[in-house]
């Protein structure tokens, strides 16, 4: 599989996957690979704000945004009620204006 995207996970996330089980991890890198190969119509992302995104694996969430060629997973929760918690959606938006300050 050709990368178009270069994917990049915060310790929070990477602590995250590493603590789920093979069989959870392996459907969440299923999704970012695809997404890492440009096929962002065979998952579920949705809109939260801005350039803020939130890719949804099963009951898992991993909030994202994109910045030239790489697809950055600042923040990730397992999903509990309908709506995505406020402070994780801050957290995506302070983490995107300082990479932004960056490149």
């Amino acid at each position: 599989m050709i990368e178009k995207y270069k994917i990049i996970f915060t310790d929070k996330v990477k602590e995250y996957m590493d603590a789920l089980e093979n069989n959870e991890r392996a459907k969440i890198m299923s999704a970012v690979d695809r997404m890492a190969s440009g096929d962002f119509q065979s998952v579920f992302i949705k809109k939260l704000r801005d350039e803020i995104k939130e890719l949804k694996v099963k009951r898992h969430r991993l909030i994202f945004f994109i910045k030239d060629q790489g697809i950055y997973f600042v923040g990730v929760f397992m999903k509990k009620t309908a709506k995505t918690p406020k402070r994780e959606i801050e957290n995506a938006l302070k983490i995107y204006q300082r990479i932004i300050k960056l490149l």
